[in-house]
């Protein structure tokens, strides 16, 4: 039997009651910088298993990726927005304001960078939490297109973002020389 369009609303209005339970949803502060680059750096090892591209060679990885969150936090054009429960950071995203040349009917978007949240907390309705706050932050900004990125090999991604509403309208490839 098919689900209303009503039905569909109440379960996700169900998750996400379900998943606000003691998680805050706020924007990011330099003192969330070592957890969010403790949550990239999870990411990172999450690809990597999947893809040898996003093996990490730098020695100093976790210190670019916060160094890199920190300036991310002190751009106009940027938001970093953290999930936490019990004072911790459980969760996090980056949406970067991005534009393409003036030839295109959409020139301004948001693009969704990073999103991660850390295995134990998944499958709660907290990327959703994360989104919803990326979408609204958008809207404040007469923004009305928001994109994103991920890898085929991210079976997580592969089905989260298309449960949102996202389809594909371009892929990128990448030839080894």
């Amino acid at each position: 039997m098919a689900r209303t369009t009503k039905q569909r609303a109440a379960k996700r209005a169900s998750r996400r009651g379900a998943a606000s339970h003691g998680v805050t949803i706020r924007k990011a502060t330099a003192r969330d910088i070592p957890a969010i680059t403790a949550l990239n750096m999870e990411m990172m090892r999450f690809h990597a298993a999947r893809d040898k591209d996003f093996q990490m060679t730098a020695r100093d990885a976790r210190s670019r990726l916060a160094a890199h969150k920190s300036a991310q936090l002190r751009r106009r054009n940027a938001r970093l927005t953290v999930a936490g429960q019990s004072g911790k950071v459980i969760a996090y995203c980056l949406s970067v304001v991005a534009s393409r040349p003036p030839i295109y009917r959409v020139r301004t978007m948001i693009q969704v960078m990073d999103m991660c949240v850390a295995a134990r907390h998944r499958r709660r309705g907290l990327g959703r939490r994360l989104f919803e706050d990326a979408v609204e932050w958008a809207k404040s900004r007469s923004i009305r297109r928001i994109e994103v990125s991920f890898a085929p090999s991210n079976e997580l991604a592969r089905s989260f973002w298309p449960s949102l509403g996202f389809r594909t309208f371009m892929q990128r490839g990448y030839l080894e020389l």
